[in-house]
């Protein structure tokens, strides 16, 4: 069992990733040496063995059974096939840009051969957009997730897609958190409490290529490589990080996580000339190959009304779900994933809630923390605090508009923050599980049952009143919580952190983990012959022009379902094609509604419009077969 006090040996601190204190001259020249002089053998900790070699087997067993996260049921559902629905779980209406987009894109690129242009959309749109679906070109090399897509068939390539980010997710935090000072088992609990928070998972579907990037990008940076091997390393992984799914906003607010935490736990590293240089080279590298392969949506994507020009205020994160950050069921039913609040949908009330931090606070001996030993983790802790109080200005109060500016916030809704400021606050509690820091009795796990899981559904009626709450799952983690105090009354003193960081990843998982189903991609890529999909092949023979005007499908699923369709996601806008069908209409009012990201849906409207920031409805009139009804 790897001891989690600061006096461990020599052995154990390479193991877990410790250093001497920050700011002494030991640890600042070991943070930018290079060559080995700073080796941590993370393969020798046997903790580290397992932990790694479960994560891998793992997805391995994910991807031999063909699972996906994926909400495609919907779709299989709609088209009368729901028995191909999920294995387990159910399929979430919540997550259309994965069942409505993604998953219909990846249909479309592999009945396309991975082409660039989607021969086989009414629109023919270039593939290259912010969800990435597989294509046969050069930036493939810096998409790993893809490769199985040209070496095994579509349905076992698409579970690996997934499976491959979940293992980078637990196995880069994990390593991240080695290299920040925090034990082995205390990483592996704060690895999979992040993953399976509300933010990371619902999300997912979407962006979980970009959560699962960054601690790898964070943990290269950190490391010491000799200057050629670190660029080439940044070199390759920020365009590949960046390439998996190329969402500028997202990007820009978790990339804050890597600036912060070189603050916090390596200072010499902005000093270090050889480290700037290597960082550097690599994002101006980095940034010519992004902007070589994606140059021509750039210049399209740049100038939309939507996202081009979308500015987001400050603010907009509603107390509760910032404080579900600490209280991580606060703002939804855990039993059927409904938010008490009517308003707000289960993904932007998603945030990095964990109980790590009320649990690191009742166990912390707060005496204990003023010796000089724990300077570094004094250091590491203000700056981490600074920019956690910086992120929820942003998020909850009317910040300065120019301070979203500056810090490139304000590209996408302050929800998106929550990803950042909810990994700074898990890191902070993670670094003060050392022995001498911590009183583990039965007690303190009393205290941390009242102010967290009681405190917690106390909370929910009087925020969001009593006929909006179900009880039953919160007394069901109150119960566990509680016995788990219990047990520590009796067990030795070495199993009790195990168990109570045990507690706190468990509660996630089943509050959490329950959220996105188990569903084949079997018949994502084998679509169920159903009398919805033969009467959809009768209307196209029936077009004089092979194409299909069907309303009532969401996003691209007909496209993903194999048909040309009016209906479609468009992430980058079409306007030639639009003005083809609407030659009348006012260049402005034409601009202001087809120059953006939208999802077309066919209406009786008698002209377009654009109904929500990513919703265009379009007459059916002037698409049906014969002469144009409408023209203006």
């Amino acid at each position: 069992m790897p001891r989690i006090n600061g006096k461990d040996s020599g052995k154990d601190q390479k193991a877990s990733g410790t250093l001497p204190p920050a700011g002494s001259k030991k640890r600042d020249r070991a943070s930018v040496e290079h060559g080995g002089a700073r080796e941590i053998q993370l393969w020798g900790d046997p903790f580290t063995r397992v932990f790694l070699t479960l994560v891998v087997l793992a997805g391995l067993a994910y991807t031999a059974f063909s699972m996906t996260p994926s909400s495609y049921g919907r779709v299989l559902a709609g088209i009368l096939a729901p028995e191909a629905g999920p294995v387990l779980g159910s399929a979430r209406p919540i997550r259309s840009d994965e069942w409505a987009i993604l998953t219909p894109q990846v249909q479309a690129a592999v009945r396309n051969r991975f082409q660039r242009f989607n021969e086989t959309s009414f629109y023919r749109e270039d593939q290259r957009n912010y969800f990435m679906p597989p294509l046969r070109d050069w930036g493939l090399f810096f998409r790993p997730a893809s490769w199985l897509f040209f070496v095994t068939p579509p349905a076992t390539a698409y579970s690996a897609y997934w499976a491959f980010f979940m293992c980078l997710f637990v196995s880069g935090y994990y390593l991240l958190f080695l290299e920040l000072g925090v034990a082995t088992m205390v990483a592996g609990a704060g690895s999979l409490a992040i993953f399976f928070s509300g933010f990371s998972q619902f999300w997912w579907t979407t962006n979980g290529p970009i959560l699962a990037g960054l601690p790898w990008v964070a943990w290269v940076i950190l490391r010491p490589f000799r200057l050629i091997t670190k660029t080439l390393l940044l070199t390759w992984m920020f365009t590949a990080w960046a390439m998996a799914m190329p969402y500028v906003p997202l990007l820009l607010d978790t990339a804050w996580v890597i600036p912060v935490i070189v603050l916090a736990f390596r200072p010499g590293l902005a000093l270090s000339r050889r480290e700037l240089a290597a960082a550097g080279i690599a994002g101006l590298a980095a940034s010519a190959i992004l902007y070589g392969y994606f140059s021509d949506v750039v210049a399209i994507m740049r100038n939309t009304v939507y996202p081009g020009q979308r500015i987001s205020p400050p603010g907009n994160v509603p107390l509760a779900i910032w404080a579900s950050q600490m209280f991580p069921f606060l703002t939804f039913d855990v039993s059927t994933y409904d938010t008490f609040n009517p308003e707000w949908n289960i993904c932007e009330a998603g945030a990095v809630g964990t109980y790590f931090p009320f649990l690191t606070m009742c166990l912390l001996r707060y005496s204990q923390l003023r010796d000089d030993r724990h300077r570094d983790i004094r250091r590491a802790l203000s700056i981490l605090g600074a920019a956690f109080v910086l992120a929820t200005v942003w998020e909850i109060a009317p910040a300065p508009h120019w301070l979203g500016r500056i810090l490139l916030w304000d590209h996408a809704g302050s929800q998106r923050l929550l990803f950042f400021s909810g990994v700074l606050l898990t890191i902070a509690s993670l670094i003060l599980w050392k022995r001498d820091l911590l009183e583990v009795s039965w007690r303190r796990a009393a205290l941390f049952l009242l102010i967290g899981p009681v405190a917690g559904l106390a909370l929910k009626p009087l925020v969001f009143g009593e006929n909006r709450v179900d009880y039953h799952p919160d007394f069901w983690i109150i119960a566990i919580t509680a016995a788990a105090a219990v047990a520590l009354w009796a067990i030795p003193f070495q199993l009790r952190v195990p168990l109570l960081a045990a507690l706190a990843v468990g509660i996630n998982i089943y509050g959490f983990g329950r959220f996105n189903p188990l569903q084949s991609a079997v018949p994502i890529f084998k679509i169920p012959e159903t009398p919805v999909m033969v009467a959809l092949r009768q209307k196209v023979k029936a077009s004089p022009g092979g194409d299909l005007v069907q309303p009532g499908f969401a996003g691209s699923v007909l496209n993903g379902l194999g048909f040309r369709s009016v209906s479609h996601t468009l992430v980058s806008p079409q306007m030639a094609t639009f003005r083809k069908y609407f030659p009348a209409m006012d260049a402005s009012q034409f601009n202001q509604v087809f120059n953006r990201s939208a999802s077309i849906q066919l209406s009786d409207s008698a002209v377009p419009r654009s109904i929500l920031g990513d919703v265009i409805e379009v007459p059916i009139t002037a698409f049906a077969p014969g002469p144009r009804a409408v023209g203006k």
